[in-house]
């Protein structure tokens, strides 16, 4: 019985920390291109002043989007050209958006130089996609920062 009682409080405490799909006033994602690029430059914006790893980064990222939904993913990065791409057809919603731009950014961030780039890959290989210790670092930071992000983009 007390169990009961504290899973109960343990389920109030995470509606109350965690906000819902109706506090969100824009969950949609604009449909205008010139919107879109705004918001994925405001995201972007918000990781570089929020977002600390290391040493500051220098370079910023490029940003690009994609209409492509030939790929399974919402966005890589590739560390080659410093470039993020958004396939913004897979992302669902402002606030996968955001995730997948922060995740992003988080890669930016990790993968500095070819060393970086060799231990991913050797990670990558040996682990797999989902047990890559940068996917799980990104992973996380993205959940972390997400609802921030959002809340600092006024989009709650």
């Amino acid at each position: 019985m007390a169990y009961l009682f504290f899973f109960s409080l343990f389920l109030l405490f995470c509606s109350w920390i965690i906000p819902g799909k109706s506090s969100i006033k824009s969950y949609k994602i604009p449909e205008e291109k010139n919107e879109i690029k705004n918001l994925l430059i405001s995201i972007i914006q918000w990781a570089e002043a929020n977002i600390k790893m290391g040493k500051k980064r220098k370079i910023r990222p490029l940003v690009t989007i994609s209409n492509s939904r030939s790929t399974k993913y919402c966005g890589i990065y590739n560390s080659s050209n410093k470039t993020i791409v958004i396939y913004i057809k897979n992302n669902p919603d402002v606030l996968t958006l955001i995730d997948t731009c922060i995740h992003e950014y988080i890669h930016h961030l990790q993968l500095r130089g070819i060393n970086d780039n060799s231990r991913y890959n050797k990670l990558t290989k040996s682990k797999g996609y989902w047990e890559n210790d940068y996917e799980i670092e990104a992973r996380e930071l993205a959940t972390k920062y997400k609802y921030q992000c959002l809340k600092a983009l006024k989009m709650v």
